[in-house]
């Protein structure tokens, strides 16, 4: 065996070192001409090289390892990683590896624009103090303020004070990541070792776990999903405290736990009430475990692990009531009902509700696009649109309850299929729990522990996503919150079993089944990768930096003006995070920031101020401006959008203003702009309309335009009297 082992390291050597040469000569010629070559294609999207080269140096490191020297090698590792001092050496440097080829193959970004939002004001907290951030947090963490994060907030702020232009927001998301990713890979370790496999097996383990879930939100950054992480972590420690073979191992385990979980909070309240599930699911694992060994220490050993749940708990809690969060509770009830409406019922609502609640159809478009600048638009109005929906829903027949689980179950499974990123995640954790499965099978009775643990936080996850699924807020964002623990926690549970000598007696079928659910998970991991934002989607990054450069610099040299934007998120990327804080032009605010029901009534921007010369509107859809022209029409007569500068990526600056003369008993044909109407008594027509004897007809169309039709007859359409000049 081990001379065939000797005939063919060297052989796979040369082939490894082949593919690595081939890809080199192929990305080179792939830069000349732009694209990837000889690679496949999915969606328009070139497989980048870098990710070909990664297999190529897999196949040479595994060809390397079946080398005498590499077995050598590979036996000084396995020794070293005997003591858990090893494993977490390994494990770091196994997610250092990780992280820099994740920044080599793919362009960081965060996941949504809060995270600048929260980042501008963070970076105020040394010059304003908690004023500066406590506003913002409960615009975009929440709907009610959370303590936790205005205490890290504070925290973070102070390294602002070192250097305002630092990546100190940025470099703490990365940190806790990194320990997160450590923590999670050394516990891998663990299992597998105690399996008797060698230490590159479990380090392929935690590769493949790294690859299909852990590099989205390591790519995508957002404080949702790292919040997330850091809960995972906890609860990895706690599945493999039993592996803990002293005391002290067991309480560091203990406290690391803990710290994590604590660090979750204060990233996300929300997040940490949902990951708090599977600690205590990993809490009650250990308890059951040591009941069944009926250890002699049994009440020493519960005692630990009660004493660290409400240690854990009181430090929360504790954090919770220190920290009195300047916010007044009418501020708290206007952002709740803000973001009921805004957020969960915005899709479901109808403008007949909001009609009920006297809301036109024109004010709630403008609802509907997040727009909330008019008086008119108030806490109060959102609750009772609210309390109307609610009634609806209460006045309906009731459905029985298994139809409602089924039609919430087909539109999960309906948005899982759509979206490649969900799908490819979601049955690889469905492989891990038939890995679950495979163990059982591998082991017995002496593994039910295990597969009831495995059974509760699938169906739990699966719970948790039918929930958010019904509640109608259901971005990847809040998906990858429960897939990551629970891919996390199956893989553990797949790996635990008894050491390498009892595994020994295993069936063959049950062999058989477990590599293919190994395999099958490998499979999942790398189709998983491919369909995450790795460089292939890079230039599509490059543009939407790009145009988040021409909006500011466009902004700076108009500082007189004030520019509000109805432009959010684009092209499922959305914000450079090495992007400095200087270049964050004062004069650039989000329309739906303008009307801030947080803000003095006095203080608030409405939409008649669009009618000044120092405002222009930011739009990147024509439906965007066609609402708040509707709306303004209506309230205010004939109003005109004139395109007044094109930035990339079809986004436009336009000016508003009004249509007519300045006659208010004006009659007669008016011109402006190239665009024509007619005006009866200082009011513009609409619908049909006989003048001068011919007929004409005014009604919407999109655009203006003038057209000939039968001698004497002419259709002017003006789109109800507003109009959009391009």
């Amino acid at each position: 065996m081990t001379a065939e082992k000797n005939r063919l390291g060297p052989l796979l050597t040369a082939v490894g070192m082949g593919l690595l040469v081939f890809f080199a000569i192929e990305s080179a010629l792939a830069r000349r001409v732009g694209l990837d070559l000889l690679l496949p294609m999915t969606g328009g999207v070139f497989l980048p090289g870098r990710l070909a080269r990664l297999a190529a140096c897999l196949v040479l490191g595994f060809a390397l390892a079946l080398t005498g020297r590499g077995q050598k090698l590979l036996g000084r590792l396995d020794h070293f990683c005997a003591r858990d001092r090893g494993r977490w050496a390994v494990s770091a440097a196994v997610t250092a590896l990780f992280f820099l080829w994740t920044l080599r193959v793919t362009v960081l970004s965060y996941m949504t624009m809060d995270e600048m939002t929260l980042l501008q004001h963070i970076s105020q907290v040394p010059e304003k103090g908690l004023a500066a951030v406590h506003n913002t947090l409960s615009q975009t963490v929440s709907e009610r303020s959370s303590p936790f994060s205005v205490l890290l907030c504070l925290f973070i702020g102070q390294f602002y004070r070192l250097d305002p232009e630092g990546y100190w927001y940025l470099g703490y998301q990365l940190a806790v990541l990194f320990l997160s990713f450590t923590v999670i890979g050394r516990c891998v370790l663990v299992k597998t070792c105690r399996r008797g496999w060698p230490v590159w097996a479990g380090c392929l383990a935690y590769g493949l776990l790294g690859a299909g879930v852990l590099f989205y939100p390591l790519s995508r950054i957002a404080f949702t999903v790292t919040a997330s992480v850091n809960a995972t972590a906890a609860v990895a420690l706690i599945l493999c405290r039993h592996h803990e073979s002293t005391r002290a191992g067991r309480v560091r385990c203990d406290i690391l736990s803990a710290v994590l979980m604590v660090l979750c909070c204060l990233l996300r309240q929300a997040t940490g009430y949902s990951l708090l599930c599977f600690w205590a699911l990993a809490l009650a694992y250990q308890a059951l475990r040591n009941v069944l060994a009926g250890r002699k220490d049994l009440k020493k050993r519960l005692g630990a692990l009660v004493l660290t749940a409400a240690v854990t708990l009181a430090v929360i809690a504790g954090v919770f009531a220190a920290v009195p969060l300047e916010c007044d509770e009418d501020y708290q009830q206007a952002e709740y009902y803000r973001s009921l409406v805004g957020d969960y019922l915005k899709d479901s609502l109808t403008p007949e509700q909001y009609a009920r609640a006297g809301v036109s159809r024109e004010l709630a478009n403008m609802i509907f696009s997040w727009c909330y600048m008019d008086r008119r638009i108030t806490a109060d109005l959102f609750r009772e649109v609210s309390e109307i929906y609610y009634a609806d829903q209460k006045a309906q027949p009731a459905q029985p309850l298994l139809p409602r689980l089924w039609a919430t179950a087909k539109e999960l499974a309906v948005t899982l299929w759509e979206d490649p990123q969900m799908f490819w995640q979601a049955a690889a954790a469905v492989l891990l729990g038939l890995g679950c499965l495979a163990a059982w099978a591998c082991f017995g009775r002496r593994y039910w522990p295990e597969l009831v643990c495995a059974l509760c936080a699938a169906g739990g996850a699966l719970l948790m996503l039918l929930y958010l699924v019904r509640d109608g807020r259901f971005p990847i964002r809040a998906f990858l919150v429960i897939s990551i623990p629970t891919a996390v926690v199956l893989l553990l549970l797949a790996l635990d079993g008894p050491g390498k000598a009892e595994a020994a007696a295993v069936r063959p079928a049950a062999r058989v089944f477990a590599g293919l659910c190994a395999v099958g998970f490998a499979v999942l991991c790398a189709m998983s990768l491919y369909a995450a934002p790795h460089a292939a989607t890079a230039d599509t990054r490059a543009d939407v930096f790009a145009l988040q450069n021409a909006i500011e610099s466009y902004a700076h040299t108009h500082s007189d003006t004030t520019i509000v934007s109805s432009v959010y998120d684009r092209h499922d990327a959305n914000t450079d995070p090495f992007h400095p804080l200087s270049a964050y032009p004062d004069n650039l605010c989000q329309w739906g920031y303008c009307g801030d029901l947080a803000k003095d009534p006095e203080e608030r921007l409405y939409a008649d101020a669009f009618f000044r010369d120092d405002v222009v509107l930011l739009a990147d859809k024509p439906s965007s401006v066609i609402n708040l022209l509707q709306f303004l029409s209506v309230e205010y007569g004939p109003v005109q959008a004139v395109l007044e500068t094109r930035l990339p990526d079809s986004v436009n600056i336009y000016r508003i203003q009004r249509v007519g003369p300045d006659e208010t008993d004006y009659t007669g044909w008016y011109e402006q702009n190239g665009l024509t109407y007619y005006f009866r008594d200082g009011q513009a027509l609409t619908g049909e309309q006989t003048i001068d004897g011919s007929s004409y007809v005014f009604g919407p169309s999109g655009y203006q335009s003038i057209m000939s039709v039968p001698p004497g007859d002419k259709r002017i359409f003006t789109l109800d009297a507003f109009a959009l000049v391009q």
